[in-house]
């Protein structure tokens, strides 16, 4: 048991260092576990949030200020979406990519703030 313990306790170390999270993630078909790396983005469609990973697109049954205090590591470049800063690959001020080569909104007003958290 002490063998284990110690793996666990490093392996917790490792993910907390590297900003990743392990997020229950509420359906109604079901509660599924990821890591906040396997998460693109999450945007809200319809007054659902969609939570968009690398496999698929879940629909939360939390809102988003929900994920918005939950999840580390991720910024909102427009009211409606909130992106994983490890995915962004280009942004500008109109728009932010992502991988998969998905386009997402940048706002105006929300510009600058998101240019300096991408900075950190």
């Amino acid at each position: 048991f002490q063998l284990f313990q110690k793996d666990f306790n490093a392996w917790k170390i490792w993910y907390e260092e590297h900003n990743i999270q392990s997020v229950l993630i509420k359906t109604l078909d079901g509660k599924y576990q990821v890591t906040s790396d396997d998460i693109l983005y999450l945007e809200i469609v319809k007054r659902k949030v969609h939570v968009v990973t690398k496999e698929r697109v879940y629909i939360s049954l939390e809102n988003m200020s929900y994920w918005e205090r939950v999840l580390k590591g991720f910024i909102s470049p427009y009211n409606k979406v909130l992106v994983n800063k490890k995915h962004v690959k280009f942004f500008d001020e109109t728009k932010a990519v992502v991988t998969g080569e998905i386009v997402l909104p940048v706002s105006r007003r929300k510009y600058k703030e998101f240019c300096a958290k991408m900075m950190k």
